[in-house]
């Protein structure tokens, strides 16, 4: 039986870890949510994510500059957002093997270089890891200062930008243009906002922001291994879909994924061991069951997915 000082600490770590999970949900699915909300869906975010973990790792190591990793995760995101642009808005390729393509390539090809560069090495090769900031005063906070005000600086910085993005969307001129051409480009067309310009924006946008997921997840160990993104990219697909592209109500989503992530490791904090491999599929369970629930009240953007071509 857990005693009450065991579940207090189970509580604490579930809520520590489950920020630092939830900032690289919300980091993919903000990006995915404004390429989606703009008529593109970029199924590619899972190799983008790995993409971006490499390239910040790499940079991070060689030059011990871990905030120089975070900007090259980002430039890497916007690099492989820039090809599936390509092929989904330019040679109008269906969006949804673009991404696919783009997702095999980006995974294959940081694995790839991985292999041939830093795992030759007979140890692991550590990289500088983002370091924690704590909030003054409010760190101090008893039981959850540790767990809520003790974190990155990137951590806070997506937090923050949510209700940013969110006036952007709905608030500016440049989102009700990234919802008219989501809904309707022809109509968006015809009033002289241009159609591509605008979705190679919202994928660029989308792609930087799972490079930086990436930068995140490797940053934070300082380590870059095969398999290090573990499905997140699909994940937060999922989530901004759940989320009906609101990013509010991303943050709320991806703080459920983080929350149901950190269940695992933090069983682990206090003793209790269970088998890893269940504990994995917690979310991708829990995107299935949110599927379900939202399937028939879901409205997507009307030209989801749908190319666009200038009459």
């Amino acid at each position: 039986m857990i005693s009450s000082y065991t579940l207090l600490d189970f509580i604490i770590a579930v809520i520590g870890v489950g920020i630092s999970y939830t900032t690289i949900y919300l980091a993919a699915s903000l990006g995915e949510i404004f390429s989606e909300k703009g008529g593109v869906m970029n199924l590619a975010l899972e190799g983008i994510m790995a993409m971006g973990a490499f390239v910040a790792y790499g940079i991070a190591f060689n030059t011990g500059n871990v905030y120089l990793g975070v900007v090259a995760g980002i430039v890497t995101g916007m690099m492989m957002g820039l090809l599936f642009g390509f092929l989904a808005i330019t040679i109008r390729i269906n969006q949804v093997l673009a991404g696919l393509s783009v997702w095999l390539v980006g995974y294959g090809i940081s694995y790839f270089l991985y292999e041939l560069t830093y795992n030759r090495s007979l140890i692991l090769l550590h990289a500088p890891t983002l370091p924690d900031v704590p909030i003054p005063y409010l760190v101090s906070i008893p039981y959850i200062g540790q767990a809520l005000f003790n974190h990155t600086i990137i951590d806070y910085i997506v937090y923050l930008i949510v209700p940013l993005l969110w006036y952007i969307m709905f608030k500016t001129k440049w989102g009700l243009k990234i919802i008219a051409v989501g809904e309707n480009p022809r109509a968006a067309d015809s009033v002289g906002i241009g159609v591509n310009k605008v979705r190679y924006a919202v994928v660029l946008f989308g792609s930087a922001m799972a490079g930086l997921a990436g930068a995140i997840i490797s940053l934070e160990v300082g380590l870059f291994i095969i398999g290090i993104t573990g499905g997140r990219g699909f994940i937060a697909v999922g989530i901004a879909v759940f989320s009906g592209f609101n990013p509010l109500y991303g943050l709320l989503a991806s703080l459920l994924f983080g929350v149901v992530s950190a269940v695992g490791p933090s069983l682990a904090i206090i003793g209790i061991r269970i088998p890893y491999e269940f504990l994995d599929m917690l979310p991708f369970i829990l995107l299935i069951v949110a599927a379900m629930i939202i399937a028939r009240r879901l409205l997507t953007p009307s030209a989801l997915s749908m190319p666009y071509q200038r009459e």
